[in-house]
């Protein structure tokens, strides 16, 4: 009974709810056993990606009160998708489905891949243009610079011409 808890032990260990272990037991999620009128419960292993489990040790497990009884005659067969089919011959694999399902999963992936050079190029596109901008930010507040020192200049030119007149103005004697 390799991994196998009681269903309070897998309840501490993994803090699922009552409800929550129902549902995952129907989705094939965890497996399930009664033994002797104990529940016994482990995690599905996840290394085969096509798993199909016998009636006898995947039983039936009940919303309301968790009690296992024993499961329909007609074998469960879970995919990675984790959608749930029912077939008369659990022993025939199926092959179109687990084709059907990398096909999805490479068109996703070259999706997921295209959508990131899309990103990547609007990106570039940003940066090049905030770049460009950033220039012409440079180029203006430079330019603004030499403006406002010959503002400067100039002013204290006028500063100069106006009290040398002013300083003439007063000292300008009518009378002489």
């Amino acid at each position: 009974m390799k991994n196998w808890l009681k269903l309070n032990d897998f309840i501490q260990e993994r803090a699922y709810s009552k409800n929550e272990i129902a549902r995952l037991v129907k989705q094939g999620e965890i497996e399930a056993k009664n033994i002797r009128g104990e529940l016994y419960l482990r995690m599905t292993p996840k290394q085969s990606p096509v798993m199909s489990v016998a009636p006898d040790v995947l039983p039936r497990v009940e919303q309301n009160n968790l009690q296992a009884t024993p499961a329909t005659p007609i074998s469960q067969t879970t995919t990675i998708s984790s959608s749930t089919t029912f077939s008369a011959d659990p022993h025939l694999a199926p092959m179109e489905k687990i084709f059907d399902l990398h096909t999805k999963c490479l068109d996703a992936k070259d999706e997921v891949i295209s959508a990131y050079k899309q990103e990547n190029e609007f990106l570039k596109k940003t940066l090049l243009g905030m770049q460009e901008i950033y220039m012409q930010d440079r180029k203006m507040v430079e330019f603004l610079r030499e403006e406002l020192e010959k503002n400067q200049e100039e002013l204290e030119a006028f500063k100069k011409k106006y009290r040398l007149m002013w300083t003439k103005v007063a000292d300008f004697d009518p009378q002489k």
